[in-house]
């Protein structure tokens, strides 16, 4: 694996203030009963993370040059949010909800899907296969 580029070093500090803003906002909403407004949170999360993603990673000075950036994307996400989430949980900050089964099954699938997206980085170049780079 390669070093985090500068770019990439900005982008998991936005998204570890995003993701605790998040966090907190989701478990306050919970708290107070409605359940209603969590779609809207959750839609904004997500939408002001791939822009800024997108954003940041279209600027950084070694795209053009590494396959597997976007995995390095989808990795500091992944590892960001867990850890975040996971201090949310042992400080007492997070809802009783937060702490479920749900939860833990969909950081299982998204890790599973992380392990796919690293092996599919590694068998290509730059998004060509290698059968057909070297043939």
């Amino acid at each position: 694996m390669t070093r985090l580029t500068r770019n990439q070093w900005i982008f998991a500090v936005i998204f570890a203030v995003y993701t605790a803003t998040f966090h907190y906002l989701l478990n306050r909403t919970i708290d107070t009963g409605r359940h209603e407004s969590i779609w809207i949170l959750a839609t904004g999360y997500g939408g002001l993370t791939f822009l800024t993603a997108l954003l940041i990673g279209a600027f950084d000075p070694v795209r053009q040059s590494r396959g597997v950036m976007s995995f390095q994307y989808n990795m500091i996400t992944y590892v960001t949010s867990v850890i975040i989430w996971l201090t949310f949980l042992f400080t007492g900050l997070a809802t009783k909800e937060a702490g479920s089964n749900v939860y833990l099954l969909g950081v299982a699938f998204w890790g599973l899907g992380v392990f796919i997206h690293y092996l599919s980085s590694r068998s290509t170049l730059k998004g060509i296969p290698k059968k057909e780079m070297f043939d």
